[in-house]
């Protein structure tokens, strides 16, 4: 009874926020269209999508997601979407920046005149994308969304198949994904070139080290990241795997991007 009482205050909450400011602002890179709640199609785009079953955990969030369509001829490997709110009369200040890619997974690529639904936190592509909003989870930080005076979405970035980077980049985007391809290359290098002159206490020492570093730039970021992941591989299945990730991480083609 309790969760049934919280679900319905979050919808009640939801319906009632389009008495906010919400702003989409328009797409400004060709043939990539963005499609907002207040757009008369919206709905139509959102069933397409993920179909006419969605759960509640996932309408709540609808009035602050955005349709993004891809008519160019390229399929898309990365977009970056960006939520900026304020809960005054004060400036906007960005409190969301979803950055998706799939640089080496071709088959998740949002192929041209195909359409993704993004809301902060997730980006559905198909029905099964519903399994965790279906379960009861999902919400995330949604209250923080129902609190604000004034809401706006843009799409600040994506890459094409080609590699090709376009968008405004407000919020370094691109500094982004230049980091999400390359860091892990310079640490697998590093792992394997330190296996040849060091004992694996100090490999581990190292990635220690560099695990501890969970802000400062994108690359920073990714580097914690990287090492928390090889860290990982190593307490689970030993040094032996710890290599073998490495290797397979630079035997990857290095997706190639340009601005």
């Amino acid at each position: 009874m309790t969760r049934a009482f919280a679900l319905f205050s979050v919808l009640a909450a939801a319906f009632t926020c389009y008495s906010q400011s919400v702003t989409v602002q328009p797409s400004t890179i060709s043939g990539i269209e963005i499609i907002g709640p207040q757009a008369p199609d919206f709905a139509a785009s959102v069933a397409q999508i993920v179909g006419t079953d969605q759960p509640g955990n996932l309408t709540a969030w609808l009035p602050y997601g955005v349709v993004v369509k891809n008519n160019s001829p390229q399929a898309l490997a990365a977009m970056t979407v960006v939520w900026t709110e304020t809960l005054d009369a004060g400036p906007l200040r960005p409190v969301q920046r979803d950055y998706w890619s799939w640089f080496n997974a071709p088959l998740k690529y949002v192929q041209p005149g195909s359409a993704v639904l993004a809301i902060p936190q997730n980006m559905l592509q198909q029905p099964r994308n519903l399994t965790a909003f279906s379960a009861g989870r999902g919400l995330g930080n949604l209250p923080n969304f129902q609190r604000a005076q004034r809401i706006e979405v843009a799409l600040d970035g994506v890459v094409f198949a080609s590699g090709q980077f376009a968008g405004a980049d407000t919020y370094s985007a691109y500094e982004e994904y230049q980091a999400q391809i390359d860091v892990p290359r310079s640490v697998a290098t590093t792992v394997l070139e330190k296996k040849a002159t060091s004992p694996i206490s100090d490999i581990l020492a190292w990635l220690q080290l560099l695990s501890a570093s969970r802000g400062g730039d994108f690359t920073a970021q990714r580097s914690g990241s990287m090492a928390r992941q090889l860290l990982g591989v190593y307490s689970r299945k030993g040094e032996a795997a710890l290599y073998s990730l490495a290797q397979s991480i630079l035997q990857e083609p290095a997706f190639p991007l340009h601005r």
